[in-house]
């Protein structure tokens, strides 16, 4: 987290609206994530429309709910309206992938 966060300093030296994306591994409320949530949010815990489905499924046979892809966005500058963890099957029985993609929708303001 410490090389993103070095980059992501580097790269918006005009602290212009930006997002953060990733399966971090790790569990969203990691101690990982203290720091860069001093500066950017969790649209999962931010957004008025969300949810608490894990996005770690192990092709099915995930026992616990595991929440390791997150969303991050700037504190200023955008608002999120919408988080949500897309659990369809695509018509079948296998997933495709052992993670469930995720998205979020904001508005730059």
């Amino acid at each position: 987290m410490a090389v993103l966060e070095e980059k992501i300093a580097e790269l918006n030296t005009r602290h212009l609206p930006m997002f953060l994306s990733a399966d971090f591994n790790v569990e969203q409320n990691n101690s990982l994530f203290d720091n860069v949530q001093t500066y950017m949010y969790n649209v999962r815990k931010m957004a008025p429309v969300t949810d608490t489905r894990n996005s770690y499924n192990a092709w099915g046979s995930a026992g616990s709910a595991k929440i390791i892809d997150i969303i991050f966005y700037s504190m200023t500058g955008i608002k999120a309206l919408k988080y949500e963890t897309v659990t369809n099957r695509y018509g079948g029985l296998w997933y495709i992938s052992d993670h469930y993609p995720i998205y979020g929708v904001f508005e730059l303001l």
